[in-house]
């Protein structure tokens, strides 16, 4: 029996977890011996002449130790593929070496995994998988040489796993579109070189009409999504495909922004996740960067060549509209007259009238002369917003009580109070910034504004009879 075999082979000690001592020196690991470098299967029959597949690769310990092999990765292989049509799974494994129907060849056992939805591309799956028995969907150990598979030849077969003492095939079971399987196969026999043939379509099968399809032929892989929209400054965004493709196959000359302002040029397009391409070759999501940054507000990605999956599924000709996102907004509020548009730090104002511009109005703030629609439009780098406000009111004064006054205003940055009775002042300017305070304010006190630019100011005095704001307008 094979666990009696496996037994004593390891009290003879055949068995270790050395790799150069299973594999003997000058063999090379195979990327494929590990999980995470398995081979996708995109065909429903592929052949692999296996050649000197040793040991358990450079990660021993990938499989659940609860799981039917018992040899935990004897010289094993691993393959991934993606349900495409929901239905009944069935395969078979020929070994190469087997003569006619089902005579002799290699012990090959293998245990086949459904991976979490969602989580296929997570660069720790094959990780997680050691510690996640549940994620086991059929397994076979049973001993002997020759055909194995999940098909079930009887019609009456009902295990999802076959120990060593069991028969070599397991009974189909459901499974459905979108679902990712990692399968490992061993190779108890361990000398033979001769590889074997997956088949998902055997002629012989007489149910094969409603086997699941893991061709990729019916897969549409399109851009799917921007998750990343750029602003108005920014020079980059993310954006993803429906499903993963080869990250060799992604390059700046296969895409194009079309918008105003033109040429765009590509600087890179690089995967988000540059451990999943070095794991998997391939990924769902990169990072596109061009220049100059993008002004208007609606633009196109475009992919212009086309670029494949591992399984050589091509993505076509593909676009997707995109709107880029403000970095600022911009309002006016009107303030004892005054209109204040939004601060932004580093930005140039010009204000307009009933649409037309205002010759000279360049400042944050604007005085307004007559009633009407007055707008001011914001320019920092190359974003550019407006706001508006209607204003109907011509002539606030400056000093709307005898609570306070202020003179001179204008001046040259020096103010002086005359209060009839006890205030509280703040100063402050344009952006809120509180540049003056006190309290118990009595006449004569002096505001010194010298040391700041040309512009306009704000005093808000408070008394016991009430509150007001006036305009201090400094003018060098």
């Amino acid at each position: 029996m094979k666990k009696s075999l496996l037994l004593l082979a390891s009290l003879l000690g055949f068995i270790t977890t050395n790799v150069n001592a299973q594999c003997g020196s000058g063999n090379t690991l195979k990327p494929s011996q590990n999980c995470r470098g398995a081979i996708p299967i995109c065909q429903l029959s592929i052949t692999y002449p296996s050649g000197y597949i040793c040991g358990p690769g450079e990660i021993p310990g990938e499989i659940p130790s609860s799981s039917c092999l018992a040899s935990n990765e004897k010289n094993t292989t691993w393959f991934v593929f993606k349900v495409y049509k929901s239905g009944k799974l069935k395969f078979k494994i020929r070994p190469l070496d087997v003569i006619g129907t089902n005579n002799g060849g290699t012990d090959y056992d293998w245990a086949l995994f459904k991976l979490p939805a969602g989580q296929q591309n997570t660069p720790t799956i094959c990780e997680q998988l050691k510690n996640n028995f549940s994620w086991q969907f059929s397994c076979n150990y049973a001993a002997g040489q020759g055909v194995t598979g999940m098909y079930d030849t009887t019609g009456t077969q009902q295990l999802d796993v076959q120990n060593a003492g069991g028969t070599k095939f397991n009974k189909t079971k459901n499974v459905s579109i979108g679902e990712y399987y990692v399968l490992a196969i061993d190779n108890f026999s361990g000398g033979t070189l001769t590889g074997y043939t997956i088949n998902f379509a055997d002629p012989s099968n007489l149910l094969h009409l409603d086997a699941a399809d893991i061709s990729p032929s019916e897969d549409t892989i399109v851009m799917s999504s921007i998750s990343q929209v750029p602003n108005c400054t920014s020079n980059s965004l993310i954006f993803s495909f429906s499903s993963p493709v080869r990250c060799d196959s992604v390059n700046a000359s296969k895409f194009e922004i079309k918008g105003a302002n033109p040429p765009y040029t590509i600087q890179s397009v690089l995967p988000l996740n540059a451990s999943t391409c070095s794991l998997n070759g391939q990924t769902e999501t990169y990072k596109l960067l061009f220049t100059p940054a993008l002004v208007d507000p609606n633009y196109k990605l475009i992919l212009k060549k086309t670029v494949k999956d591992l399984c050589q599924n091509e993505v076509k000709l593909d676009s997707i509209n995109f709107a880029i996102v403000p970095s600022f907004t911009v309002s006016i509020s009107s303030v004892n007259g005054l209109l204040i548009g939004t601060y932004i730090e580093g930005a140039t104002y010009q204000w307009s009238l009933n649409g037309m511009p205002i010759q000279g109005a360049t400042q944050p703030s604007y005085s307004p002369v007559t009633n009407g629609v007055y707008a001011v439009t914001v320019t920092k780098g190359t974003c550019v917003q407006m706001g508006s406000i209607t204003f109907n009111t011509i002539g606030v004064k400056e000093n709307i009580s005898n609570l306070v006054k202020v003179y001179p205003n204008p001046s040259k940055g020096v103010f002086q109070l005359k209060v009839t009775e006890k205030t509280n002042c703040t100063v402050s300017d344009i952006t809120g910034k509180v540049l003056w305070q006190k309290n118990s304010v009595e006449t004569g006190e002096t505001i010194d504004l010298s040391n700041q630019p040309e512009g306009v100011y704000f005093l808000k005095v408070k008394t016991l009879s009430g509150s007001e704001t006036i305009k201090l307008i400094v003018q060098q």
